[in-house]
């Protein structure tokens, strides 16, 4: 946006013409192609030899990691999975736990639509809790993390 002002010269004391212009944010430079997968070469399908075709694995890993985002899942928590959870020795309840939290991602994503895990602080709820939400992302199922006071509020 400009606009013209008249402004006389002090030193000559003549009329001058002044253009003022507001500046306005730099325009982004338009992002660039994403670099093309070489199974469907950008298309999103990837071609299945004597079967026809299927989703790319490059848009399934995108789609993992929306879901991930889109699960809310606390930063302090992001390290959790079924690979590093280990039940205290001799502790029955806690390897049963982590038995059936592997169930539950192994089973169809229809069989569970939530999941409450219950137990004495410091158990292992929230690393299985995260374990079973990762599993069930990488199958593709949406999944929301929500710690139990978060709630009640």
């Amino acid at each position: 946006m400009s606009a013209r002002q008249a402004v006389k010269c002090l030193r000559l004391n003549e009329p001058l013409e002044a253009t003022i212009s507001v500046a306005r944010e730099p325009r982004l430079a338009a992002a660039p192609e994403p670099a093309t997968c070489l199974l469907c070469f950008g298309s999103g399908m990837e071609v299945v030899p004597n079967r026809g075709a299927r989703r790319c694995r490059c848009r399934e890993q995108e789609r993992q990691r929306l879901l991930l985002t889109a699960a809310r899942l606390p930063r302090r928590h992001a390290h959790c999975s079924f690979t590093n959870y280990h039940p205290a020795p001799g502790n029955v309840s806690q390897l049963r736990a982590m038995t059936d939290a592997v169930k539950i991602v192994e089973a169809s994503a229809s069989t569970y639509r939530g999941l409450l895990l219950t137990g004495s602080v410091g158990t292992g709820k929230t690393h299985l809790s995260v374990a079973i939400l990762r599993g069930l992302i990488e199958k593709g199922v949406p999944c929301l993390f929500y710690e139990f006071g978060a709630l009640l509020k």
